[in-house]
């Protein structure tokens, strides 16, 4: 948990230096709604309606996702673990896309400040950090791209149908085509949600211990030949196969994200 020098941002007036990008949870990109959402105060698709503590827990958790996130760990059958670690600088900038410009490095706090005019895409700002491996001559990767939202349930320009904030973008650990990934709302078709044809992508909702944030996480694989995927509370995703990659224990898969880490101030 590293430290953090103080500093102030001006911003839009939202506590952040951008304004935030709203979703109407009944309105998905292919117009269906989301299948599974959550705020980060824990107000989920299905429940009641959210509270005030709740509305205000997802602001705190949001703001504590954007502002000090330093990163975390994705481990893979236990005993090869990759970690993005902003502060060390241990991270690596992908190609940057359809992001406008490359942001600065490395991105500590008080370079986020900044992140209104220099993190933009179409769907808003987001934080991005990817870090890569090998292991067995396959790629394993972490990835994480974050972009706050607000959640609401109903037309966008009607502050009464507010849900709260959630985390879109993706976290992403995966290997070799078995993927973990987990942000705070998913829908029918999604990009980037590829399971193989005739498999299904397994979700569950899941408060994060390390930063008691709640969270959906999803698990797939681009591949067959699996019997059973299973997500548990401490969010591992276990695939159960054949011994393709040669992997131990055999016959198993393995992700974890785990070891999230945040800055504090002087």
């Amino acid at each position: 948990m590293p430290t953090a020098d103080s500093f102030a941002a001006l911003g839009e007036g939202n506590g952040f230096s951008f304004c935030i990008f709203p979703i109407d949870v009944n309105i998905s990109p292919n117009g269906n709604p989301y299948t599974h959402w959550i705020t980060l105060g824990g107000t989920k698709k299905g429940g009641s309606s959210p509270t005030q503590s709740e509305i205000d827990l997802s602001f705190t958790n949001a703001m504590k996702l954007w502002w000090n996130y330093n990163g975390h760990t994705v481990s893979l059958n236990t005993y090869t673990n990759l970690t993005i670690d902003v502060d060390e600088g241990e991270y690596r900038l992908p190609s940057q896309g359809s992001l406008t410009k490359p942001f600065p490095f490395p991105a500590k706090p008080h370079t986020r400040a900044c992140a209104g005019n220099n993190w933009t895409n179409s769907n808003g700002t987001r934080l991005l950090f990817w870090t890569v491996g090998n292991r067995s001559g396959s790629l394993f990767n972490l990835r994480t791209t974050m972009l706050i939202v607000k959640l609401y349930d109903g037309p966008t320009d009607d502050e009464d149908n507010f849900l709260g904030y959630g985390a879109s973008g993706q976290i992403v650990g995966s290997f070799n085509g078995d993927i973990l990934q987990i942000e705070s709302l998913f829908y029918e078709d999604q990009p980037g949600v590829n399971p193989k044809e005739g498999y299904d992508a397994v979700f569950k909702y899941i408060t994060i211990d390390d930063c008691d944030i709640p969270i959906v996480a999803c698990a797939f694989s681009a591949f067959d030949g699996f019997d059973n995927l299973t997500i548990s509370g401490d969010l591992t995703a276990t695939w159960e196969r054949d011994e393709r990659y040669g992997l131990s224990p055999p016959g198993t898969t393995t992700i974890q994200h785990k070891d999230f880490d945040f800055y504090t101030y002087n």
